[in-house]
């Protein structure tokens, strides 16, 4: 059961990630799944690689990407993802890389020790990301979302939020990537999360609570994943 309750945390914080860049950033970001990716490999060495790299990940794409529209930005993150599977298949040379993991247990049930930090990560996301979105603070970040050319229009540095939003979110994904792996990792993990996310995302999306409904929507999604 709680091993269950983790990989929802887990889901809700990737599929907001999905959204927020999406509404906010106007770009699909399907790098998300190397970004997996990447902080699995780094794993191997130490996982806290990840959160500098995953942030300058994503600062990378908002500056190739700020120009485009959200179709060539969607497209453009694509091919990011792939160039960064084929640099860690170049760098690692090997198609499979072996992580040994260690079991703990809480409550009575035994559980991956870096399960556990992924969802205790990804609850402190959560917790942050609703306590700013329950503040005045957030009504810049709502404008955006709702009409970025006029929220330039009246000032809103609309350029600025998005590079925020995909650095941290990128710098986010990649460390959670760090510990919700199964101990194989392989150049595309990264992408069976990112599928599943989408479909959250998506579907929450046309819901008014978007991002509440990421995380009532995240346990059934992340259940059907066993299915797969």
């Amino acid at each position: 059961m709680i091993s269950e309750i983790l990989t929802a945390f887990f889901y809700s914080v990737l599929s907001i990630s999905i959204l927020l860049c999406y509404r906010a950033g106007k770009i699909l970001n399907l790098s998300f799944a190397s970004f997996l990716t990447l902080g699995a490999y780094l794993s191997a060495f130490n996982p806290l690689f990840s959160i500098p790299l995953g942030a300058f990940a994503g600062y990378f794409l908002h500056f190739a990407t700020k120009k485009l529209s959200i179709a060539k930005s969607t497209i453009f993150s694509l091919g990011f993802a792939i160039a960064i599977e084929e640099m860690l298949r170049i760098l690692f040379r090997t198609q499979y890389l072996l992580i040994p993991l260690e079991r703990v247990t809480v409550l009575g049930e035994s559980l991956v020790r870096f399960h556990l930090f992924s969802g205790l990560i990804s609850l402190f996301f959560l917790v942050a990301y609703f306590s700013y979105l329950l503040s005045k603070s957030s009504a810049v970040l709502r404008i955006v979302e709702e009409n970025y050319e006029i929220s330039e229009i009246y000032g809103v540095k609309t350029e600025k939020i998005r590079a925020i939003v995909l650095t941290t979110t990128s710098s986010t994904v990649c460390l959670l990537g760090s510990f919700q792996h199964s101990g194989i990792v392989y150049p595309t993990i990264g992408w069976h999360f990112l599928i599943f996310a989408v479909i959250i995302a998506t579907i929450a999306n046309s819901i008014p609570q978007r991002y509440f409904a990421c995380v009532i929507l995240a346990p059934v999604i992340s259940w059907l994943t066993k299915l797969f």
